[in-house]
């Protein structure tokens, strides 16, 4: 086989490894996106059950709220008055969250998790002192 025959063949072989070098590195970067899609998608549920559950808290304790004593009805409603107000912070970050792309939302996570945590203590505060 003459020198510029292996040499063809060789710049093919190139080529070909080039090209199954740059499907798999597509494919890592395919499957990292959908992994971390996933892993927002299941963020986001997580957030959209907890904001559900607290809803139903506040409900909840609306209810006891109108079977206090008059004296007593008028500071838990406006307790609970509160808790809904507090509500929109989690549920801004939530939007947020669903609003970033595949990268940033990673970065909104953190600050998600501490509004949400603040939002289980105050709803368990109003809760010892409504019930």
């Amino acid at each position: 086989m003459s020198l510029n025959k292996r040499f063809d063949i060789l710049k093919i072989r190139v080529r070909l490894y080039n090209r199954l070098n740059s499907e798999i590195l597509l494919n890592k970067q395919i499957n990292r996106e959908i992994l971390m899609s996933e892993k927002r998608d299941a963020f986001v549920q997580k957030l959209k059950a907890k904001i559900d559950e607290w809803n139903a808290e506040i409900d909840r304790l609306s209810a006891r709220a109108d079977q206090a004593e008059v004296e007593a009805r008028a500071e838990y409603h406006d307790e609970i008055q509160t808790l809904k107000l507090y509500l929109n912070y989690p549920e801004h970050k939530l939007k947020e969250i669903q609003d970033a792309g595949q990268e940033a939302w990673e970065d909104l996570k953190s600050g998600a998790e501490m509004a949400f945590d603040a939002m289980s203590e105050v709803i368990s505060s109003a809760r010892k002192r409504i019930e």
